[in-house]
């Protein structure tokens, strides 16, 4: 139906004043609770908390609220945004519902960003790493979603066909689709799950209990049963490249590229799903594609920082590179 244009600005505005209203309370409480029960005299805390100049990773709880926060605008704001212009919709989801919050927390919490978001650099060869995992990892999802999931849960023809519709339009250039399904999900997405939602569960949760949680959110995040395992499998996948190289450059690369040939694929072969050709699942392609990824993330980790490197270390505070249990 008509969707009226005014109310919906109005509920994008108030949910974004209610999002850094609520942040800002959450930064206050934190920092409240550290001054109070510390050990140190109240006054030099008092002085000592206003010289400083920004935390180093969001505590689990600030975490925790950004992410309810960004699925209630989804919810209740992205989905009948995008469903009055799918463009501007998913652009105003992207930037603004999902990474918008992010932004705000780092400002209001004072939180040095670089640490916070993992904003380090990899090195190169971490990012070849990435780059060949990404390439190949789309068609190892293209497999499980054709030859697994379709004979388990097989997604519903008009679930197909509407998807066909909305988001493999032939009237858009492909690259604006790639802008919208490649670009912009690669650096929102990341900057709240692998970099702000890990980074703040690493130190309670462990190595594995924070990939594992990532992996979880992330597939519940993407609101559909039928795509909750592939999504949930690229979860963990970026998750563990975040924390193995401690930097969220990484998983923005495997992100793009493996959001980038399934829109490619669905363009050329008009599959709303993204996944690949048939011609292309046969043994021989499945074993190129697996050995392309396993090489991928063997570079990952092998590509971590190192003493003598040459590299910045990405962090001091724990958030940097972890090793492999």
């Amino acid at each position: 139906g008509n969707l009226e244009i005014l109310p919906l600005v109005i509920c994008l505005l108030s949910s974004l004043l209610y999002t850094a209203a609520a942040l800002k309370l959450a930064a206050r409480i934190y920092s409240s609770e550290r001054l109070l029960f510390a050990p140190e005299p109240l006054s030099r805390r008092l002085r000592a908390q206003r010289k400083k100049s920004g935390r180093a990773v969001p505590e689990p709880g600030e975490a925790a609220l950004v992410l309810l926060l960004v699925m209630g605008l989804i919810l209740f704001v992205g989905q009948r945004l995008q469903m009055a212009d799918m463009v501007s919709g998913l652009l105003v989801t992207e930037w603004i519902l999902i990474a918008g919050p992010v932004v705000i927390l780092m400002r209001l919490g004072r939180f040095d960003a670089r640490k916070a978001l993992g904003l380090n650099n990899p090195g190169g060869r971490t990012m070849l790493g990435a780059g060949l995992a990404g390439i190949s990892a789309w068609i190892l999802v293209g497999v499980l979603v054709e030859q697994v999931q379709q004979r388990v849960m097989p997604i519903p023809e008009e679930f197909l066909k509407e998807m066909q519709r909305l988001l493999f339009s032939q009237e858009r250039h492909m690259l604006l689709d790639l802008f919208l399904l490649a670009v912009s999900p690669a650096i929102c997405e990341e900057l709240l799950f692998r970099g702000l939602l890990l980074r703040a569960t690493r130190a309670p949760l462990g190595f594995r209990g924070a990939i594992l949680l990532n992996g979880v959110l992330f597939g519940v995040f993407h609101l559909s049963i039928h795509r909750f395992m592939p999504t949930l499998l690229l979860g963990l996948v970026l998750a563990y490249m975040a924390l193995r190289s401690g930097s969220l450059l990484p998983g923005v690369l495997f992100h793009f590229l493996n959001n980038g040939f399934a829109v490619v694929v669905g363009r050329l072969a008009g599959d709303a799903t993204g996944s690949t050709p048939p011609e292309m699942v046969s043994i021989p392609v499945v074993l190129t594609a697996a050995v392309v990824f396993i090489v991928g993330i063997k570079l990952v980790q092998g590509g971590s920082w190192r003493p003598g490197s040459g590299n910045p270390r990405p962090a001091s505070d724990g958030q940097g590179p972890t090793p492999a249990p």
